[in-house]
């Protein structure tokens, strides 16, 4: 093989193994949902982060995301006085139920994942 098409080759390679790095080659996900402690209330100023990208709840408790797929494949959730939460991610459409534990209960934290379709996404609204 000449050096002309030993370059190519590599040209090729570095191309393709850097298409996921520059941009998604994936559909990503997209996801929205509420975060309220054991009992249901809401908890406004909460920290939600999917893929590394933060938002904060509003006043109703509600979060909203549409992202590429990232690092981390984590999604978190924390509130002063509550347990954070950390669990993997997932690629999709999703609204996400999240239930914080006060800290001085035994209570535990968790995160209820359910799979909605891009139109049923594109009419909600978050809390909804």
């Amino acid at each position: 093989m000449n050096k002309r098409h030993l370059f190519l080759l590599l040209l090729i390679v570095v191309y393709l193994t850097g298409c996921c790095t520059l941009m998604p080659c994936h559909p990503g996900t997209w996801a929205l949902g509420s975060v309220s402690d054991t009992m249901g209330e809401p908890i406004k100023n909460a920290t939600v982060s999917l893929y590394g990208s933060k938002q904060i709840t509003n006043s109703e408790g509600c979060f909203k995301f549409s992202l590429a797929d990232g690092l981390p494949f984590t999604f978190t959730a924390a509130a002063i006085g509550y347990k954070s939460i950390e669990v993997p991610s997932k690629a999709g459409h999703f609204y996400i139920t999240v239930k914080l534990a006060a800290l001085n209960s035994n209570n535990s934290s968790e995160v209820i994942w359910k799979e909605i379709n891009s139109e049923e996404y594109n009419k909600a609204k978050p809390c909804s």
